[in-house]
């Protein structure tokens, strides 16, 4: 599993490798006192900084990747999306005619990261509507738009 740790804003793996550390030497008595060494091993804790991309978010378990997609994709039927996710997994997702456009979402159940207890996050994609460049569209067919999304 990974023990993924947030500091500052940034993100670290934590990995605990026991008895890997230092070592260090204690004289004592045992219990029929005599004299005894013993030899004590410490554990050796590795912190690795990850670079997550900036359209990636960590919410506990769950990765949230944001994605920016054409107008057309959610008006439009048959328009697929392919979504490629960090783990290098390709899905096409399909947006067929929402209601509204926030809060636009592809969900990937159980792909996201393991907790300690062996329960694995989703991911999730987060879609960020573009609305293309009209600025150089005729006013005839701005009308025309106008009066087809009214």
């Amino acid at each position: 599993y990974a023990n993924i740790i947030e500091e500052n804003g940034n993100f670290y793996i934590k990995i605990k490798l026991d008895n890997l550390g230092n070592e260090s030497v204690v004289n004592r008595t045992n219990i029929w006192g005599d004299l005894e060494v013993e030899v004590l091993i410490g554990d050796y804790t590795l912190k690795i900084k990850i670079d997550i991309p900036k359209d990636i978010k960590l919410e506990g378990h769950n990765i949230i990747q944001y994605l920016d997609i054409p107008l057309k994709s959610v008006l439009l039927k048959d328009e697929k999306i392919e979504v490629t996710t960090i783990l290098g997994k390709k899905y096409k997702a399909e947006i067929n005619s929402p209601e509204k456009l926030n809060d636009l979402k592809f969900n990937i159940k159980g792909s996201g990261i393991k907790d300690k207890n062996g329960k694995i996050g989703n991911y999730t994609i987060r879609f960020n509507v573009i609305c293309p460049d009209l600025s150089n569209t005729s006013n005839s067919d701005l009308n025309k738009l106008k009066s087809i999304i009214s």
